[in-house]
């Protein structure tokens, strides 16, 4: 009786510490499941509404209140209501909401863009017009474009900080609509041309996914050619960085670039 009596009290004293206790219970699976069975659908609403009011008195951050309704809707089977999702939808796209967190939480709750998709490309545009486009956003580009959701779920799963994964059925829609309208090939050859060299590469670095490897992607598809766009220093220079033991995906990268350059396919080619 008590435990089921606690989450009551927790909501009627919602503030800023009590919303660091509920982000525990709802991280935690054994603790999830408590809730989950003890949720009301009221309790539910009326926690979402308080948590949207903690928000304008600024005792409540934009994460938090993403990372509790992603887990609401992933774990818990929350459905929010049409105020709900302007409300969500509102702080998704608001100036002050990171970019990538936003996304990452839209990969979770995907119903968010269903009748908003003009100001979902709206929202994003702007800054993947920018030249100074995050890199993380860039990945999440191109592993949308590859269609590769392992590496997607690890980018969601530590920017909302729980562990994530994306509904491939749920999530399709929203795939194309950014392949189509945001992350465009051209975009992202044009953006990854940019992206930061990786000081001293060499074997000893375990990431699976680093900047190289998404070069060696763009050149081995002859995206580079396609659009247009030279690759060649960027490759010198990650080279240039580069330390020993030799770390393996430069053996591909070099053996991309060469090929690149000699493709007789294209008209137009990288310079050496």
């Amino acid at each position: 009786h008590q435990r089921q009596t606690l989450l009551p009290l927790i909501l009627n004293l919602l503030d800023n510490s009590t919303v660091n206790i509920l982000l525990l219970i709802l991280s935690n699976s054994k603790q999830r499941a408590w809730f989950k069975k003890n949720q009301t659908s009221e309790l539910v609403h009326n926690l979402i509404t308080k948590l949207f009011g903690l928000y304008r008195l600024k005792q409540c951050s934009i994460h938090s209140i993403f990372k509790i309704t992603a887990i609401l809707h992933v774990h818990c089977n929350v459905k929010f209501s049409s105020d709900e999702v302007q409300h969500l939808l509102d702080l998704l796209i608001s100036k002050t909401t990171d970019v990538t967190l936003g996304l990452c939480f839209l990969f979770m709750v995907p119903s968010l863009v269903e009748r908003n998709e003009q100001k979902i490309i709206e929202w994003l545009t702007p800054t993947m017009s920018s030249i100074s486009t995050d890199d993380k956003l860039l990945m999440i580009g191109l592993f949308c474009m590859t269609n590769y959701n392992e590496p997607l779920n690890a980018i969601v799963s530590s920017t909302l900080d729980f562990p994530c994964r994306i509904d491939p059925g749920h999530f399709h829609h929203s795939r194309l609509l950014l392949i189509q309208r945001v992350f465009t090939n051209d975009l992202l050859v044009q953006r990854f041309a940019t992206i930061q060299i990786t000081s001293n590469l060499n074997s000893h670095i375990t990431i699976k996914h680093i900047p190289a490897h998404f070069i060696c992607y763009l050149l081995s598809k002859g995206l580079c050619n396609q659009h247009r766009v030279q690759m060649s220093s960027w490759v010198w220079s990650q080279i240039l960085q580069c330390t020993t033991p030799i770390h393996p995906i430069m053996l591909t990268l070099i053996n991309e670039l060469v090929t690149t350059i000699v493709d007789s396919r294209y008209l137009w080619h990288l310079i050496p």
